[in-house]
């Protein structure tokens, strides 16, 4: 069971679509990853990635990370930066430290006010997972 605690100590389980618990990989501030990352769980950059981001669950650019390659996953939350396409199998959502340079596609897209955005988006259920399907092959 992935359990995390907050900062006032609430506990905090993870659990995926299939109610599974969901592993998380952390590539932490003072990182530098050169070369193509993927998880069978959830991916969170805080720190730079300079190649391609995977994940079969959710993947998090938090506010100061920084990705120079394409980003796929079931669900993308950016609030960093991202200079590559981003694809997602249900959403992706652009908080408002984003930014985003290359082409969006998901069914679903939530872009929060401050967010900067150069792409071509392309919204609809299957684009996405014909888009998945092409980026897993």
């Amino acid at each position: 069971m992935n359990v995390m605690k907050t900062k006032n100590g609430q506990r905090l389980r993870l659990v995926g679509a299939s109610k599974q618990p969901v592993e998380i990989s952390v590539i932490g501030e003072d990182m530098e990853v050169v070369g193509s990352v993927h998880s069978s769980g959830m991916v969170k950059v805080a720190g730079t990635v300079l190649g391609d981001v995977s994940a079969d669950a959710q993947l998090l650019v938090a506010k100061g990370g920084r990705v120079e390659g394409d980003v796929c996953a079931r669900e993308v939350v950016l609030n960093g930066e991202v200079y590559g396409s981003v694809v997602a199998e249900k959403r992706v959502e652009l908080q408002s430290s984003a930014v985003i340079c290359g082409n969006i596609t998901t069914p679903r897209l939530m872009i929060h006010e401050g967010a900067a955005v150069d792409s071509d988006v392309c919204i609809g259920p299957f684009k996405a997972r014909d888009a998945l399907a092409v980026r897993h092959d």
